[in-house]
Parts: structure tokens; sequence; C-alpha cells
């Protein structure tokens, strides 16, 4: 038993002196990545943070000039009625004036005509009467009638300078009104240019403030999608503290197998001496995930998880959160399990794209499609056919792209698909 039992700590000790030079060497290197990836987490974060404050502030700024140009809309409408009454004023004015025109001609005619009748009555009574005035009133019978004869005389004389100076009032009085008419037409022309000047700086203005709504779109667009690129970084960066971790779990894994198979051979030597150990466990082994392949009509892998050259921009040692399986478009996706849509919509690096959530942390993505077949909140089942194959978003051809992320983090999908 002496034996044994001392053969048994040369075990252990073999277990933990593989489990030291394998496992603390690489833990402590892979420390420092861990600690750069959180600090690259932590810049991102940040970043992220100024990018939605000035993405509000963007936003705020455009619905100002929103109002603003409703405010100057307002305006210009008002200027425009104004316009239109002045152009109705207008017409009325230079219709009155027209009216007037020939009140003012015809008043001119008559006073012509009586002018006329008049020279002719003057004439008439010289050249052809008999007698002249004076031999007129002496051949009167009696005084009376003198009277009588001059006062007839006088009258024919008073009816016609009464008539001319009626006539004259009169185009005076129409000349005037002309007059008037033409001033409030010629005040009209001014207010209607005024208008005119108002109405091209206001519609100068709502050009500019157009423009600017346009450019402040153009802004809250890019931030929205420098948020997206932060979440995606971010999500990267997670996911190098994973395969860290993983890859430190994974040595440790080794590290304890390569000391359970010294143990095992020291074991073996204890017994071909004739001496008993204890037995060591063995480790459980992996269970189906119970998820399908996501594009049954092709297992093409064009690009696989992890460090890679970006396609689009060339960018060495780019981290790929997924598979990118090529694939023509209009080829049917379906869905990898059984859950709820809680994404359907787009993006400038999805661009058209499905996120359903399976339970147990698990979400399943599908980018780059060229038609949904699903909305956001709808329950799919395994199978199903969700959307098809496209090149929407940040992408170089047909394909998609497909990842698979457990309480948030992407992983490898072949651990939970194989083509």
């Amino acid at each position: 038993m002496k034996l044994a039992h001392k053969k048994y700590i040369c075990m252990l000790l073999a277990f933990l002196t593989a489990f030291m030079i394998g496992g603390f060497s690489l833990a402590s290197s892979s420390a420092s990545g861990v600690d750069d990836a959180k600090g690259e987490i932590d810049r991102l974060e940040q970043e992220k943070k100024e990018t939605e404050k000035r993405l509000k502030e963007l936003e705020a700024l455009k619905g100002d000039l929103e109002k603003y140009i409703e405010e100057l809309d307002k305006d210009l409408n008002a200027t425009y009625a104004e316009l239109e009454k002045i152009a109705g004023q207008m017409e009325e004015k230079q219709a009155e004036i027209d009216r007037t025109k020939e009140e003012l001609a015809g008043a001119k005619a008559d006073e012509e005509e009586q002018y006329e009748a008049m020279k002719l009555r003057i004439r008439y009574m010289y050249e052809n009467s008999p007698v002249s005035y004076l031999e007129l009133l002496l051949s009167a019978e009696s005084f009376a009638e003198v009277l009588n004869r001059a006062e007839y005389i006088s009258q024919i004389s008073e009816y016609d300078r009464k008539m001319l100076g009626v006539y004259e009032d009169t185009v005076e009085g129409i000349s005037q009104k002309e007059s008037a008419l033409e001033t409030e037409l010629a005040e009209l022309a001014d207010l209607k240019e005024q208008n005119e000047a108002k109405q091209n700086s206001l519609e100068t203005m709502v050009e500019a403030k157009t423009l600017e709504v346009e450019k402040t779109e153009a802004k809250i667009d890019h931030a929205a999608g420098q948020v997206l690129d932060f979440e995606d970084e971010i999500g990267e960066q997670k996911e190098i503290i994973k395969r860290i971790e993983e890859s430190v779990e994974a040595s440790i894994q080794a590290s304890k197998e390569e000391a359970s198979r010294k143990a095992e051979e020291e074991s073996r030597r204890a017994e071909e001496n004739g001496e008993t150990v204890p037995e060591t466990p063995a480790e459980g082994g992996n269970t189906n995930t119970g998820f399908i392949w996501p594009l049954p009509d092709s297992k093409r892998i064009t690009s696989y998880y992890g460090s890679r050259v970006d396609p689009v921009t060339g960018e060495k040692g780019a981290f790929h959160s997924g598979l990118d399986v090529g694939a023509p478009t209009g080829t049917d996706i379906v869905a990898a399990a059984e859950g709820t849509v809680t994404v359907a919509g787009y993006t400038s690096i999805n661009g058209n794209y499905i996120k359903i959530y399976h339970g147990n942390g698990i979400t399943t993505a599908y980018c780059h499609c060229s038609v949904l077949e699903v909305e956001a909140g709808e329950k799919v089942s395994q199978g199903q056919v969700i959307a098809k194959v496209g090149s929407t978003g940040k992408s170089t051809g047909p394909h998609l792209h497909f990842g698979v992320a457990k309480d948030g983090t992407y992983v490898d999908p072949l651990g939970y698909v194989s083509p």
C-alpha cells in the first residue's frame, strides 16, 4: 500500500507539473490580451456614447430646422396670398382707369361738340341775320320788348358759357380721378414689387434650410452607421476575449490531458511492477445542438468565422463574426431552429437582415438578404423560409452571412451547424 500511495503521489505531481508549465505561462500572456481587448471595449463604448450624444444633437437640430422651415412656409404662403390679392386689386384699378379714360374721352367729345355748336350759332347769327343786334333792339315797339329781346340774347350766351363751364369741370374731375387711380396703381405696383422681393427672399431661405436639413440627415445617417459599427467592433472585441478565454481553457484542458496521460503511464508502469493506483474518471462528450444548416441549396462556405482579410476594405486581420455561404440571388434561407424574430430590418453594413432568438441565450443572424419573408415579433419554425439570398449592405456579391450569438457574444457557427 505504501508503494501504491507513492505512485499515486507521482501521478498527481506529474499532472500538476504539466498543468503549471502548459497552463500558467499561456494564462499570463493571455491575460494581457484580455486586458487589451477590455480596454478597447471601454474606448469603443466611450466613442459610441459620444456618437450617440452627437446623434441626439443632430436630431434636435433637424427638428429645429424643420420647425423653422414650417414658419417660413407659413410666411411664404401668406406672401403668395398677398400677391394674389394685390394682383386682383391692380386688375380692378386698371379696369377703373380704363373706364375713367372712356368717360374722359366722352366728356371731351361733348365739350368739343358744344363748343362747335356755339360757334355755329354765333356765325349763323352774324352771317345770316338780316339785322344786327342793335337793329333788333331798336325795332322793338316798346321798352319792355327791348328788354325781352336783350334778355333772350343774353340767355343764349349765358347758356353756352354755362355748358362750356360744366364740360370743363367734368373733364377736370375725370382727369383728377384718372390721376388718382394712376397713383393708386403705381402704389400697388410698388407693393407688389416689395412682396415679390419678400417671396424671393423666403424661397431662398427655405431652399437653404431644406439643404441644411438634407445635410443634417446625411450626418444623422453617418452617425447612426458609426454607432452600428461601434457595436460590431465591441462585439468583435468580446469575441476576441471569448476566443482568448477559450484558448486558455483549451490549453489548460490540453495540459490536463497531458498530465492524465503521464499519470496513466506511471500507473501502467506501477501495474507492471504489481502495484495499483486510483483511476481517473473520464470527461463527458458533446451533445447534438438541434440546429440545421440555414442554406439547404448551398454548402459552399466562402469565408469562415475568425480572422481574415476584409473583402471590402482589404484590411488584414479583420475579425469575421460568422460564416459566409455563397449562393445565387433569390436562394431560400431557412431558420436554423424555431424561435422568435427579434429584428427584421436594414443597416448599411448588414443590408436586409434578420435575427431570431431561440432561447437559452442563443440568437442567429441572417444578413445581406435580397428579400425578407418574416417580420419582427413573428414566431418561426425550424426549416421555415425566412428570406432570400442577396448582396445588400456591405457586400461584394450574393451570399448569406450567418452568425450565432451566445448571451450577446458571437461564436463560431460551426459549433452549432454543419453543411
